[in-house]
């Protein structure tokens, strides 16, 4: 008898979740009426799971055994119902899940640049030449992944107040003008009427005429200022930039520094700090891949430090820019991803365009599904 009722709520179980998936695509024309519909899904759950184990417990007490598979249900039902009492009621990131602001810079998170001299003194001049009057195109060049859009971002946090407008615009190897032009739309009707705009042009591969962008600019838009990221220093001359800014690596130091903020670390072992070291070394003093491989090791056993560096200091076979490009220590940050539904939903979207516009219901969407897909697996 306990059997037969534990296995017909389990059946529930599955048609309710089945339910939720179906339910969300019909519901990604309002998002925030979603999170709620999703918030009252999880407290059926939630009380489902508990009618399940008053039958548990009934069937204990009268000795009887348990239908093959009930505990490990609960098991996931558990891990099912805290990961989405998260998701739903997760505070400041919540907040910024579904209340983003129309401009970027209110929620972006400033970076903590201190001990970090190398980037500080280059953001610090990069202010100082958009602040600069007889400057219009400030340039900023790099390696990838060495922290032009970071520093392109603090600019824009720091400086935000002292423009009526500021754009940020992700421009990508392949180039959409009409997107462009449509972000950039208000700004230049602002910037026509004599307000003060920044522009920033972010991940430029190749030269771009501000004219069919339809950017204002020269000397009767002096009021408009840009600035633009590129790989390429010849890139930024082809625009006309009068002040082109390198970004470096990190010295070695800095590196560290900004390793351990990321691992979180005070105190270290002598073994593992050696291999630490070995491993922010082959990060080659770029940020993008320190906070990667940091953040994929944190909290791991020494062991699989030790297996993550061998990764990364073997020799590549053929084509060698895997390893120069930091396709290497993305690739590690990426396989040690504990969560299953993280790797996929990473691999989804991946398959969207380059710097593409990943809406925040599609992202909802999912979630929920890929959620509730691995939980029924």
């Amino acid at each position: 008898m306990a059997e037969a009722c534990i296995s017909s709520v389990i059946g529930k179980v599955v048609d309710l979740l089945f339910g939720v998936a179906i339910k969300e695509i019909s519901y990604m024309c309002n998002c925030s009426e979603n999170v709620e519909k999703y918030k009252n899904e999880v407290e059926k759950l939630s009380s489902m799971k508990g009618r399940v184990q008053q039958h548990i417990d009934l069937a204990r007490s009268k000795g009887e055994v348990l239908l093959e598979g009930v505990e490990e249900w609960m098991k996931k039902a558990d891990d099912y119902t805290s990961k989405a009492t998260q998701f739903t009621n997760g505070g400041e990131d919540q907040e910024k899940c579904f209340h983003l602001s129309p401009r970027f810079t209110d929620t972006y998170q400033s970076k903590n640049l201190d001990d970090i001299i190398t980037q500080k003194s280059t953001l610090e001049e990069i202010i100082r030449a958009i602040e600069d009057e007889t400057i219009q195109i400030i340039g900023i060049n790099g390696l990838g992944g060495v922290g032009k859009t970071t520093l392109a971002n603090e600019v824009a946090k720091e400086l935000k107040n002292q423009f009526d407008d500021l754009v940020f615009i992700t421009v990508s190897k392949i180039v959409d003008v009409k997107v462009i032009q449509e972000k950039v739309g208000n700004a230049a009707s602002r910037i026509i009427k004599g307000e003060k705009v920044l522009i920033i042009l972010d991940d430029v591969w190749e030269e771009l005429k501000l004219e069919e962008l339809d950017i204002p600019c020269g000397s009767e838009y002096k009021n408009c200022k840009i600035l633009l990221t590129s790989r390429s220093k010849d890139v930024c001359a082809a625009m006309n930039a009068q002040k082109n800014i390198l970004v470096n690596p990190l010295q070695e130091e800095e590196a560290w520094t900004l390793f351990e903020r990321v691992i979180d670390k005070s105190e270290w072992n002598d073994t593992l700090k050696e291999v630490a070291l070995k491993i922010v070394k082959e990060c080659g003093g770029l940020p993008l891949f320190i906070q990667a491989v940091g953040k994929a090791l944190k909290d791991k056993e020494l062991k699989i430090w030790e297996a993550a560096l061998r990764r990364l200091q073997a020799p590549m076979d053929g084509d060698v820019s895997y390893k120069k490009e930091g396709i290497l220590q993305l690739k590690l940050s990426y396989d040690h991803l504990e969560d299953e539904v993280a790797k996929s939903l990473f691999l989804l979207c991946s398959m969207f365009p380059e710097d593409g516009n990943i809406g925040l219901k599609t992202l909802t969407f999912l979630y929920v599904l890929l959620g509730v897909m691995s939980w029924m697996m």
